[in-house]
């Protein structure tokens, strides 16, 4: 789902500054094995990753198909695990932290 709609966006785009499925996958993939590696060898290695809603379903689209969520929530978390040469997706669109939030002030 995700290669079609970044194929679509790309095509439908006429100032030429969107990226096909490949090219948005490739420099995805880069990112993220640049992050990974800046981070070997340190003795915590949490990393916060910040991105758009699209750009989360397609780093879900690459690791775990099935978890795409369509309606992503502003400030939800999604949670991603690298752990022996393996990525696994522990949470998807999760606002716990949103609600908890809330109630302190209700």
């Amino acid at each position: 789902m995700m290669q079609l709609v970044t194929n679509t966006v790309e095509k439908l785009d006429q100032s030429g500054m969107s990226e096909n499925w490949t090219k948005v996958s490739t420099r995805l993939e880069q990112g993220i094995k640049q992050i990974l590696e800046a981070e070997i060898g340190e003795e915590e290695n949490h990393v916060l990753v910040v991105m758009h809603g699209m750009v989360i379903n397609i780093v879900l689209a690459m690791l775990a198909p099935d978890k795409i969520e369509p309606e992503m929530k502003n400030a939800s978390i999604t949670k991603i695990v690298y752990e022996n040469g393996t990525f696994s997706v522990e949470s998807v669109n999760d606002m716990q932290y949103v609600e908890a939030g809330k109630a302190i002030f209700e």
